[in-house]
C-alpha cells in the first residue's frame, strides 16, 4: 500500500513538473535589429508609412543616404548630388514616397521627387550648417541652422530668410510654434499663424531646456537639462505642459544622463532615448516613462522616427538599425 502511494505522489509531482514547463513564459523585446549593410554611423531617419524609409549616414565624413521599400529589412544606397567628404548630414525629411529635402553643412539643401533616385543641388542661400527642417507639403517648407531661419512657399524654388527664430514645429502651412532668443540663456516660446512670417509671444521657455515636442497648441514635452561644474555631472528629465506653456511640471525623475530624441505621436504616446542607447517610453501622457527592453547597440544612437503608436525606428552608429511594430511593448512568448 505505501509503494502504491508513493508512485501516486510521484506520479502527481512528474505531472505538475511538466505542466510547470509547459506554461512557462518568456519575455523578448518589441524591438528588433536590423543593418543598412555597411559600417556607417546613421544620423537621421524619415519614414512615411511601414515601408518606405530613408536614413542619413555619415562614413569618414562623407554623406550617404541609404532607402528602403520593406520597412528596413533591405537597404539600398542612393546617390547624391554632390561627392565632397566635409559635407556633413544635418537631417533628412521626406512627406511621402517621392518628395524629399535634405540639408546639411555650408548651407547645403537638396531636393528629390522621385524617392531619391535622382536629387537636385538648390542654389545656396546662405553658407551656414542646417540642422532642422521639415515640410508640410511640397510647397511649404522651414529649415534653420547656424542662426538662420528659411521659409519657402514655392517647393524651395525661393526663400525667404531671417534670423533669430529656431526649434520650431508646423502643424499646416500656417500654424506654428518656435524658440526666439531674448538674451543670453532665456528664449521665449512664440507663435505664428502665417506661415512664420511675424511671430508673437505665448510663453517663456523654461531655463536650460533642449528639444520640445509639441502635440496640438497647448499640450507640448520639452527636455531640461543641467550641467552641475564642481562634481561634472549631467542632470536631466522631462517637462511638460497642458496650458501652452504657461506652467509646467516634471514628469520623470531627475536621470544622470543626456536626453535625446524626444517623440510624441499623440498626446499619450511618446518615446526618448536616455544615455547612449536606452529607449523610454509613455503610454499615459508622460504620467510614467519606463524603460523598454531592446536588443544591445554598439554605441549611441543617433535618431528616432514613429509614424504612429505602433511602428517606429531608431537608428545608430555601425549601420544599426532597431524596428518596432508594436510600438516597444515587450512580447510574452
Amino acid at each position: 500500500m505505501k509503494r502504491i502511494w508513493i508512485a501516486c505522489l510521484s506520479l502527481v509531482l512528474l505531472f505538475s513538473l511538466s505542466c510547470s514547463k509547459s506554461t512557462r513564459s518568456t519575455i523578448q523585446s518589441g524591438w528588433e535589429l536590423l543593418y543598412v549593410g555597411e559600417d556607417v554611423d546613421l544620423l537621421s531617419v524619415s519614414f512615411v508609412d511601414e515601408d518606405y524609409g530613408w536614413v542619413g549616414a555619415r562614413s569618414h565624413w562623407e554623406f550617404i543616404v541609404f532607402h528602403t521599400t520593406d520597412g528596413g529589412n533591405t537597404w539600398i544606397k542612393q546617390k547624391l548630388p554632390y561627392s565632397n567628404s566635409a559635407i556633413g548630414l544635418g537631417e533628412i525629411f521626406f512627406i511621402d514616397r517621392n518628395n524629399g529635402w535634405l540639408v546639411g553643412s555650408v548651407g547645403i539643401i537638396a531636393h528629390t521627387t522621385d524617392g531619391g533616385k535622382s536629387w537636385t543641388l538648390k542654389e545656396r542661400v546662405v553658407s551656414h550648417a542646417f540642422h532642422e527642417l521639415q515640410f508640410v507639403d511640397t510647397n511649404h517648407g522651414w529649415i534653420y541652422g547656424g542662426g538662420y531661419f528659411l521659409r519657402t512657399r514655392d517647393g524651395g524654388q525661393n526663400w525667404s530668410i531671417s534670423t533669430g527664430v529656431g526649434g520650431f514645429h508646423f502643424f499646416d502651412s500656417l500654424n506654428g510654434f518656435a524658440d526666439i532668443g531674448v538674451e543670453y540663456g532665456k528664449s521665449d516660446i512664440v507663435r505664428t499663424s502665417d506661415g512664420g512670417v511675424t511671430w508673437s509671444k505665448v510663453a517663456d521657455r523654461p531655463a536650460n531646456t533642449g528639444g520640445i515636442a509639441y502635440v496640438d497648441f497647448e499640450k507640448w514635452w520639452g527636455l531640461v537639462y543641467i550641467r552641475e561644474p564642481f562634481f561634472d555631472s549631467l542632470f536631466s528629465w522631462i517637462v511638460h505642459t497642458m496650458d501652452a506653456g504657461k506652467t509646467w511640471t516634471a514628469q520623470t525623475e531627475v536621470f544622470k544622463a543626456w536626453l535625446y530624441y524626444l517623440t510624441m505621436i499623440d498626446e499619450n504616446y511618446g518615446w526618448v532615448n536616455k544615455g547612449l542607447n536606452t529607449i523610454l517610453h509613455t503610454s499615459n501622457g508622460g504620467e510614467t516613462w519606463k524603460e523598454q527592453l531592446t536588443p544591445a547597440l554598439k554605441g549611441h544612437i543617433g535618431d528616432i522616427c514613429f509614424i504612429d503608436r505602433e511602428h517606429g525606428w531608431a537608428v545608430a552608429e555601425h549601420g544599426q538599425i532597431l524596428r518596432t511594430k508594436n510600438g516597444g511593448n515587450p512580447i510574452t512568448k
